[in-house]
């Protein structure tokens, strides 16, 4: 019976273990843009709105971290917050430097933003639904929403903003 119960329990765990793993196949496969050194230590996944208020705060919070190597931000764009978010993630996906284009529309953040692109893409509005279908799926409802590893390679997933020791939580240590 103790057997058993130890089976079930080592079963539930690797059933938890490959579905981390194929969550976090689907947030490498989808449309993403870097922010960071391509080889820190950590990867971050960030649903975000190029109009989000708290979106905007992480980016801000995650500098010191980006900054000093040790991680890697991946921002996942939708556009649902206005009626120009899909616009302005248009605007950044399509520019030459995707990830320059997302710090542009972070330091001007409080001056609107990027200025929105004229027209969304079939391409864009196909990445952005993509990303939305993702959002949901992981049982997100809004923006941030922060998708990381813990130290033992769980999956972990933050809704919102993430509050002082949860922000360090989910980079990885106490910012540098």
């Amino acid at each position: 019976m103790l057997v058993t119960a130890f089976t079930n329990v080592l079963g539930a765990f690797a059933a938890t273990a490959a579905d981390d793993e194929a969550l976090w196949g689907k947030l490498e496969a989808a449309k993403w843009v870097r922010d960071g050194n391509p080889k820190a230590p950590r990867v971050v996944y960030v649903i975000t709105d190029p109009n989000c208020q708290w979106c905007h705060r992480f980016w801000e919070a995650s500098r010191p971290w980006v900054k000093a190597g040790q991680v890697q931000v991946r921002h996942l764009l939708v556009g649902i917050v206005r009626s120009d978010s899909a616009r302005k993630a248009a605007a950044i996906l399509g520019a030459k430097d995707p990830a320059a284009a997302i710090e542009q529309n972070e330091i001007a953040f409080s001056h609107g933003g990027i200025p929105p692109a004229f027209a969304v893409s079939t391409a864009v509005e196909q990445v952005l639904e993509a990303n939305l279908l993702l959002m949901r799926e992981l049982g997100f409802r809004g923006t941030p929403a922060l998708i990381s590893r813990n130290g033992t390679g769980s999956v972990e997933r933050v809704a919102g903003f993430p509050r002082s020791n949860r922000l360090d939580a989910v980079m990885g240590s106490p910012a540098p």
